[in-house]
């Protein structure tokens, strides 16, 4: 998972580096934001509230992986 979140910083600073008069993808996932998915599934589903936890968790520890000084993403494959 760390090596997914790498990849997707990397594509948005490609994004946000293009020369002007480029536009940027459009979003493929209208309304989608970072906390899209706790609004659209679990306040919708309250009983799916242990799973967000879980997802959040794992989340966040790959998040503090990618992150880490000595973490890239040809280390192990990202695992």
């Amino acid at each position: 998972m760390a090596r997914a979140r790498a990849g997707n910083a990397e594509f948005w600073r490609y994004v946000r580096s293009a020369p002007p008069g480029h536009r940027p993808p459009a979003d493929p996932v209208e309304g989608s934001n970072t906390w899209s998915w706790l609004r659209d599934v679990v306040l919708r589903s309250p009983r799916l509230l242990p799973a967000a936890g879980c997802y959040l968790l794992v989340v966040l520890l790959a998040e503090g992986l990618r992150r880490s000084p000595g973490w890239t993403a040809r280390s192990g494959w990202g695992r």
